[in-house]
């Protein structure tokens, strides 16, 4: 007797994966539109965000005078749980993770923003999987009592995000001028000189921004021994460098005019002549020198010259993510405004949450795949890097 074969059951038809065909996919805007963020919050089931996005944005200061970038931004925050930010064929790589179905989206027309731009899917989740665990990576760190080691795991990790989305935007190689940075905030500080730091980045951060975009300013930005590493590009080579040269001419505005000793014969000169006044001159004493470790804003070293030189294009947002402990903040400042422009407070991403691993991944990725846009938009403004040359020249 022979046995019947059983029908086959038709295979679920299994989402296609992006790659990237040609140069023109690569200046695709992977930010919602404002067509498209109206049509998700007329939907039914989102009535009422509308007046809870309105009275939420009033509540930030200097939100009148947002950016484009810095306004979108706090949208996609705030609308994290219903607006698309991944592939929906992250969905099995992510099959561990409690996410909402709806942070995943399917279209190719449109890809969301925290997607792989080069088609190396794997790199791409795997490395904002890395972001996701460092949630529990800084809780056992807690638990273990080493909480001086947290503020480099956290740099080292948010680096190593940003170093796989320059590999992924094909910036890697170029010479680029970084529109985001990673620093730690020294947490014993007081209050007023942690803000005063964390404005003086930046708006130092800004001025290279504008340095490098003002039109007849061809002044080099780079060394040629700039190296990069593994966990450091050389865009972010630059940002440190210039930053060092920012704070020495800080340290020098700030500091107190020197004061220049008369010579042996004008002294003995002077002593010959008799005296008009019974005045007595105080000599200053090491003491009264004072240098601020910490530049406020306003005396670091402005740019004068921003008002009278055009640039190539309009300066753009750039972003600070800063570790102060165990938290990681999420500030913007539009480069295009004069000092002192508003530095925006975004959002305080706490590390020590275990229930918020998921969203505290997302929120950091959000803000480097956002400097990723920024940047693969203006792609043909970098020039390539100089290839270094680590061989022995007497081999």
């Amino acid at each position: 007797m022979t046995r019947k074969r059983a029908a086959a059951t038709p295979k679920a038809p299994r989402a296609k994966k992006r790659q990237r065909t040609s140069a023109e996919e690569e200046k695709k805007e992977y930010i919602v539109s404002d067509k498209e963020l109206k049509e998700l919050l007329d939907e039914p089931q989102n009535d009422g965000l509308v007046v809870l996005l309105t009275e939420e944005k009033a509540r930030y200061k200097g939100a009148a005078h947002w950016a484009p970038e810095e306004e979108r931004l706090f949208e996609y925050l705030f609308l994290r749980q219903e607006v698309a930010m991944l592939p929906s064929y992250w969905l099995v790589d992510f099959c561990g993770v409690v996410m909402p179905p709806s942070l995943f989206k399917s279209s190719e027309e449109k890809p969301p923003i925290i997607a792989s731009m080069s088609g190396k899917e794997f790199h791409a989740s795997t490395a904002l999987m890395r972001l996701i665990d460092l949630t529990t990576e800084v809780r056992t760190l807690v638990q273990s009592n080493k909480r001086a080691k947290i503020p480099h795991i956290i740099k080292r990790t948010i680096q190593e995000y940003i170093t796989w989305a320059s590999k992924d935007g094909g910036y890697q190689d170029l010479d680029y001028v970084p529109n985001l940075i990673v620093s730690s905030v020294n947490a014993h500080d007081d209050a007023d000189k942690v803000v005063n730091e964390l404005q003086w980045r930046m708006y130092t951060l800004a001025r290279l921004q504008r340095a490098f975009l003002r039109i007849g300013d061809n002044k080099p930005l780079w060394d040629k021994e700039m190296r990069p590493s593994p966990r450091k590009t050389r865009g972010q080579c630059l940002v440190e460098k210039f930053m060092r040269e920012s704070r020495v001419k800080s340290e020098d505005l700030a500091a107190p005019p020197s004061i220049k000793m008369p010579s042996k014969a004008a002294t003995d000169a002077d002593s010959d002549k008799k005296p008009t006044s019974t005045t007595k001159t105080k000599t200053p004493t090491k003491t009264s020198k004072q240098t601020p470790k910490t530049p406020s804003p306003t005396p670091a070293a402005p740019d004068q010259q921003d008002a009278s030189h055009g640039y190539r294009r309009h300066p753009p947002v750039v972003y600070g993510l800063f570790i102060l402990r165990t938290s990681v903040m999420l500030l913007s400042i539009d480069s295009s405004k004069p000092e002192p422009a508003q530095v925006s407070y975004h959002v305080d991403i706490n590390l020590l949450e275990y229930q918020q691993s998921m969203w505290n991944g997302i929120t950091i990725a959000l803000a480097v795949c956002f400097a990723r846009q920024d940047l693969v938009k203006h792609i043909a403004d970098f020039k390539p890097a100089p290839v270094l040359d680590d061989g022995d020249p007497d081999a």
